[in-house]
């Protein structure tokens, strides 16, 4: 008989708000480690583990993290000041600002629009439609780096 070790899967993840504490033990125990920019690429394993930089940590705040590449979503940042969200073909909708976390399905084309995801009061809103020049994918992007962009 032999055994086979077990690794906890680790995933490319963005955080999708600021200020995310990572705390040196598990359930907010031991004092914070540091705390996670709004849109940092983080190294998150299992059971609230996260790595940024250099520095490890445990966090609860699961639903403030996106996978950068899940089932054909892709994550992305918006890059224009005002990037609306609409209905093909039905017109407006809501607008998101410079520098939203937004799930994208480049598959899943309508009219020049891609299917988009938005985080809206800790839930990912689906359904929704950007155009794929107000975005700029960041599953290229490495671990430890900031999605933030700057009128471009």
């Amino acid at each position: 008989m032999f055994s086979v070790p077990i690794f906890a899967s680790a995933q490319k993840d963005i955080t999708v708000s600021s200020h995310i504490p990572l705390y040196k033990y598990k359930y907010g125990r031991g004092g914070v480690v540091t705390y996670l920019p709004k849109n940092a690429i983080v190294n998150y394993q299992s059971g609230g583990k996260v790595t940024f930089r250099g520095k490890t940590g445990y966090t609860s705040l699961y639903y403030y993290f996106a996978p950068v590449k899940s089932n054909g979503w892709v994550t992305a940042v918006t890059k224009r000041q005002s990037v609306a969200l609409v209905s093909p073909g039905k017109g407006g909708g809501n607008y998101l600002n410079m520098n939203t976390v937004v799930r994208i399905k480049p598959s899943v084309k309508r009219k020049g629009y891609v299917q988009t995801a938005v985080f809206i009061n800790k839930n990912w809103v689906w359904g929704r439609w950007i155009k794929p020049s107000n975005v700029i994918r960041v599953d290229g992007y490495g671990y430890g780096s900031i999605a933030v962009f700057h009128y471009l």
